[in-house]
């Protein structure tokens, strides 16, 4: 899989944030505000970061795709995401922000369990 795969997954990542844009007539502040959002959410990646370094995360990620268990990266932050999500109607800005963490992890849900095949155990709690 490796550095095509790792670049498709950020392509995806960044469609799912202009779609929002788009979709939400957004402007550049709220682009950069709701993909700061979409990209704090993959801050627990940074402890394997800082411990194995780069090249080994995106060989045990891209390369070799072993599961990895993320705190951030679990059912829970999904449905929590998902709820937060519908304060788009009564405050917009963190409503927004909910709705691209949402829809980051539900994708990474999504990639993990139907296209790579990986089991639900690293998604639980």
């Amino acid at each position: 899989m490796g550095l095509k795969f790792a670049l498709s997954h950020i392509f995806i990542h960044l469609a799912i944030v202009i779609a929002i844009s788009i979709v939400f007539n957004l402007n550049w502040f709220y682009f950069f505000i709701i993909l700061f959002a979409s990209a704090v959410i993959d801050l627990d990646h940074l402890p394997l970061l800082i411990k194995h370094g780069f090249n080994y995360w995106y060989n045990i990620s891209w390369v070799s795709q072993k599961p990895q268990a993320y705190p951030l990266h679990n059912l829970l932050v999904i449905f929590v995401s998902f709820l937060g999500s519908f304060l788009i109607f009564s405050n917009f800005f963190i409503g927004i922000c909910f709705l691209s963490i949402f829809l980051h992890l539900f994708w990474d849900f999504f990639e993990d369990v139907f296209i790579l095949n990986m089991s639900l155990n690293h998604w639980k709690i």
